[in-house]
């Protein structure tokens, strides 16, 4: 039980939202779903080498939800006029493999023949939440909407923690490891070096984009962000060794469509 701690944590803290909130205010909802792709950087590949950084990418579809916060008609604090905050659940597959300079098809060794055959991936789904700080002004927007373009767009910056489940994959062209684990380089074949099990962790987020909107219903959102994850095992790559203790990143780009619910509640 205790590994789903942080994901009680964050059903609580939407609990006290809405349980911390005057009896006056009203919540306005947007619901919507996006499609994004992702450069994770893993223990495939070596690292700060551009090749490694952005070689494994990753496809993701999800939908979210926004709340917005409104004490009343005439009466517009600043965070209900500048503040969101957006709910995702996704999904998303990534596939892996070596980069760089270790496997250069002119390299012959037996390590870089081990390499070169390695790869795997991994499954994920994602639960999470960004506090979304949007430079323009809700109600000028609503007042000058279509009057001035420029007010179409409105660009925010944002951060967020997610929790994730991810199950990850190692195979290698040369066998099958479970049978004979010295087809995988030396490193990984020490105790504890391949994690295939299903496991969570939590990630950190911080990013931004902006909002486009179309009429008075819809809004396209472009949306990017650097997560980390505070795993090492999310790849499925976990040797004890110096070079591979890092955890875990991601530069995450999506694209989606909102839908304003035309109520408060």
């Amino acid at each position: 039980m205790r590994k789903f701690k942080n994901f009680y944590f964050l059903v609580l803290f939407y609990l006290l939202v809405f349980a911390s909130a005057p009896a006056q205010t009203r919540f306005t909802h947007e619901v919507g779903f996006f499609l994004g792709t992702g450069s994770v950087q893993t223990d495939y590949g070596a690292r700060n080498q551009f090749s490694s950084t952005f070689g494994n990418f990753g496809v993701a579809l999800g939908g979210i939800h926004y709340l917005s916060f409104f004490k009343s008609n005439w009466e517009r604090p600043y965070f209900a006029d500048h503040f969101k905050i957006r709910t995702e659940l996704s999904y998303m597959s990534n596939k892996f493999k070596h980069h760089g300079k270790f496997v250069d098809p002119k390299k012959t060794s037996q390590l870089a023949v081990e390499l070169r055959a390695m790869h795997g991936g991994n499954r994920m789904f994602n639960i999470g939440s960004q506090l979304e700080y949007y430079f323009n002004s809700f109600y000028e927007q609503e007042m000058r909407l279509f009057e001035d373009y420029n007010f179409n767009f409105n660009p925010y910056l944002s951060v967020g923690f997610q929790f994730n489940f991810f199950k990850p994959w190692v195979v290698s062209d040369l066998g099958d490891f479970h049978q004979d684990i010295t087809v995988l380089p030396d490193k990984w074949q020490l105790p504890g070096g391949i994690f295939e099990s299903r496991g969570t962790t939590y990630s950190f987020t911080i990013g931004g984009g902006t909002r486009y909107r179309i009429n008075e219903d819809w809004e396209a959102v472009i949306d990017g962000r650097f997560q980390h994850f505070f795993s090492n095992k999310v790849d499925g790559l976990n040797a004890p060794v110096e070079e591979n203790k890092n955890r875990e990143w991601m530069v995450f780009v999506n694209v989606g469509l909102v839908y304003h619910i035309p109520f408060r509640f």
